[in-house]
């Protein structure tokens, strides 16, 4: 009910934007919910047979982040264009964050993150799956994987932003990126009893930018040199969405689960237990 209500709205405007979705909720899902492997089949009180199919699993996970989670870490902010990708309205995330992101959390820590990757009004949230950084001498265009080896020292007089004041006084070498990025990407929906990962799709995205680095080796910042992901974030490891029926108390019986729905539908939100279940269910 709540879901027809908000397409009301849109049909009052005359139209719904082809970009409108729930990829915050798609996207931070993938990253934090087992696949599910195999279709579930659940008995109503009234003796109906109800069978979920992977993507129907999928789904209620992405409908459950998109409704219920309030806890992410968030950098950078939403693009609204005036003129183009350098415009003053898309100061998003700086390269440098950027880079010790991916760095540290994919590369180090082995988890992933949501970028919005397009540089305008509309957000697509996709998860980074995997990544691949190239060096490069921001003169020469010499290429290593090993930065030391192709940066260059920092000078005023000949470096690309030097003149505007953007570059911070710290420092003292500068050196340019090829990141390329792996993102999970969104794909039809199915009815296939079994999921598996041949049926996934991957987004990938070349992003070029420089590091500012210090006499440390410590990146303070960067600029782009093309376009860039609006912003960046990622669900807080340390929690869990929660519908609003559950706040306080997680429904075991039948009258609390009953209970609990009547209260989070009203906000279209799925209850947590109940996802959780058809997920284990379905490994």
């Amino acid at each position: 009910k709540y879901a027809w209500e908000l397409g009301e709205k849109n049909e009052k405007l005359g139209k719904v934007p082809t970009w409108r979705g729930i990829c915050d909720g798609w996207s931070s899902a993938a990253q934090m919910m087992p696949r599910p492997a195999k279709s579930v089949t659940l008995t109503t009180p009234q003796g109906l047979p109800i069978t979920f199919f992977p993507e129907d699993i999928k789904a209620l996970g992405s409908l459950l982040y998109a409704r219920a989670q309030d806890n992410v870490i968030f950098l950078g902010k939403r693009c609204y264009p005036v003129v183009g990708v350098f415009n003053g309205g898309c100061d998003g995330t700086n390269p440098g964050a950027l880079h010790k992101a991916i760095a540290n959390r994919v590369g180090v820590l082995k988890k992933s993150f949501n970028a919005d990757v397009s540089t305008s009004s509309q957000v697509w949230n996709y998860p980074i799956k995997s990544y691949k950084f190239t060096y490069n001498n921001v003169f020469t265009e010499e290429e290593s994987t090993d930065f030391k080896q192709v940066m260059e020292l920092f000078d005023k007089k000949k470096h690309r932003f030097a003149k505007s004041g953007k570059r911070d006084d710290r420092t003292y070498a500068i050196v340019g990126v090829k990141a390329e990025v792996v993102f999970a990407d969104m794909r039809p929906a199915n009815l296939l009893e079994v999921d598996t990962l041949t049926e996934d799709k991957d987004l990938i995205k070349t992003y070029e930018y420089d590091l500012e680095i210090d006499s440390r080796f410590n990146i303070l910042g960067g600029e782009w040199y093309g376009s860039a992901p609006d912003f960046i974030w990622a669900p807080n490891d340390k929690t869990y969405p929660i519908s609003d029926g559950e706040v306080g108390r997680k429904p075991v019986t039948a009258d609390q689960i009953r209970n609990a729905a009547l209260v989070s539908s009203k906000v279209g939100q799925p209850l947590s237990v109940i996802v959780e279940k058809l997920f284990e269910l379905s490994k």
